[in-house]
């Protein structure tokens, strides 16, 4: 049942831990500030949006990305990837 919260600490939780595994695998300090900010920048995609842009971060980005860069791949500053505008909608 929803709450009308969005369900904002599963989200929370989520963008929290891709976080730090992307920072993890990029071989990144990660203080709390930094997770702070990327939690603030991100908290209002979607979680699909979210679970889109993790996965294409995890398998093209050569350098940790930025909340900017992590919003591009979730489509989210206007900027649509070939496979997302193809993609038939529910």
């Amino acid at each position: 049942m929803d709450d009308g919260t969005r369900n904002e600490n599963d989200i929370d939780g989520a963008i929290s831990e891709a976080v730090t595994v992307l920072a993890e695998i990029h071989r990144q300090s990660l203080s709390p500030g930094m997770a702070r900010a990327y939690l603030l920048a991100l908290r209002d995609l979607t979680p699909t949006q979210f679970a889109a842009a993790n996965e294409r971060a995890l398998k093209t980005c050569r350098f940790m990305p930025s909340p900017a860069e992590l919003r591009d791949l979730a489509g989210a500053n206007g900027f649509q990837y070939p496979e997302l505008v193809s993609r038939k909608r529910p």
